[in-house]
């Protein structure tokens, strides 16, 4: 027969409780965070089609987090990541602005426009730029991360580097 003291109870119901405290721990959660990144510039005071792609991606963007919440979806595994100009670099920062993660993420913002003959065949390619994106990005749940720094890989000939484009404090 079981013994039914209930300091064997409390102390069953305490072990459950560890146990499940430590395989969340171990499993972590994922927090998603929906952002719109936008061009500095006053959108009020331009048109429809003045708003929607430019030439040249914009030196620096508004960003605004619209959403955030806890997912049970992993964050995607990034190995031996390379950076290209067609990407983003997300750097999410504590406090004292140690570096916490590092995401790499297809540049939202490029348009590749190609136009063809009556053959189809090729006649031109570039790439116009987004003013304004909505997107999100997968982090780890981790409390300590406080600030989110957007950036853009430039090569210069040699290496790449990584400019600034955006920040934002976590709320």
């Amino acid at each position: 027969m079981h013994n039914r003291n209930p300091l064997f109870l409390l102390f069953l119901i305490i072990l459950i409780l560890f146990i499940q405290t430590a395989s969340t721990a171990r499993t972590g959660t994922t927090k998603e965070i929906h952002i719109k990144l936008s061009t500095v510039t006053d959108e009020k005071t331009l048109s429809p089609e003045e708003q929607a792609v430019e030439e040249q991606p914009s030196p620096m963007y508004r960003v605004l987090i619209t959403e955030q919440r806890r997912t049970p979806e992993s964050p995607p595994k990034q190995r031996n990541p390379e950076l290209t100009s067609e990407q983003l670099v997300v750097i999410a920062f504590d406090a004292r602005e140690n570096e916490i993660n590092r995401v790499y993420i297809a540049d939202p913002f490029i348009i590749r426009a190609e136009t063809a003959d009556e053959t189809g065949d090729l006649i031109s390619s570039r790439l116009l730029y987004r003013k304004s994106v909505d997107f999100s990005i997968l982090l780890p749940d981790n409390p300590n991360i406080s600030l989110l720094k957007f950036y853009k890989p430039h090569w210069t000939g040699t290496e790449f580097v990584i400019e600034l484009i955006g920040e934002t404090q976590l709320p």
